[in-house]
């Protein structure tokens, strides 16, 4: 196996999502958000809007794609420890507005936030940005 080479946020002061087992950077809170305050556990999931850059992830090949809810997606993994962080769209069926292909879902529970000198646990409401959808 070759040598392993992580990335890095340059950034004066720590601010970024990171894998909850080896804390590996992996992306920017700013790029997520999470649609209710109430999601909890396996479910309870963030989301990246925007076209932003997650770093230091892999992303299964074609032949290992599945279905989640009518939607074809490939599973994420952290690159340093192999804990599997989420998924990313391949194929949205268009039956909820706000998924499109590309975007990546991250599991709450898979995720640690760094804010400075804090670690704050991916389900706590400090993690990421709320938007509530009524």
């Amino acid at each position: 196996m070759g040598r392993l080479f992580l990335r890095e946020f340059d950034q004066p002061i720590p601010d970024y999502l990171m894998c909850g087992s080896c804390q590996t950077p992996i992306a920017l809170p700013e790029d997520f958000y999470c649609f209710s305050p109430d999601e909890v556990g396996v479910y309870g999931l963030v989301f990246q809007d925007r076209e932003r850059r997650i770093i230091n992830v892999l992303v299964d090949k074609a032949v290992r794609h599945r279905q989640v809810g009518g939607n074809k997606v490939a599973d994420i993994y952290c690159i340093k420890c192999g804990e599997e962080l989420g998924w990313k769209y391949i194929e949205a069926d268009g039956a909820q507005l706000f998924i499109r292909d590309g975007m990546v879902q991250l599991r709450k529970d898979k995720v640690l936030r760094r804010h400075g000198d804090l670690i704050i646990n991916g389900e706590a409401r400090e993690a990421v940005q709320y938007h509530i959808l009524y």
